[in-house]
């Protein structure tokens, strides 16, 4: 046995892929039983369109959320370590990851 200790984590994901589709991300996630959520905005993604329309639609049916920027790529534990400070004292219903990508 690795440990005295047992923990259960499960993921549960949502694709979605078409035009419009991410200005229902705030309705999915009310319909879904969700009020505060936590975004994780990758750097290279972080400005654009898409993912604007999406924080938007956050904003329109009333959730609360905290926007936070991943700055790199490829993230070391200690990037991880101090990254994760960013959630201390504070509960998520619902964390919302943006896609990684690197400009070329």
């Amino acid at each position: 046995m690795l440990g005295e200790s047992s923990f259960r984590f499960r993921v549960s994901t949502n694709l979605r892929f078409g035009v419009g589709e991410c200005e229902k991300l705030g309705e999915e996630i009310v319909e879904l039983g969700f009020k505060r959520v936590g975004v994780i905005i990758d750097k290279g993604v972080f400005d654009n369109t898409q993912v604007l329309k999406a924080l938007k639609s956050l904003q329109n049916v009333g959730l609360t959320f905290d926007v936070f920027k991943n700055e790199s790529v490829e993230p070391t534990y200690d990037y991880l370590g101090d990254f994760k400070k960013n959630f201390i004292g504070k509960t998520y219903d619902c964390l919302v990851l943006s896609p990684h990508t690197t400009k070329q």
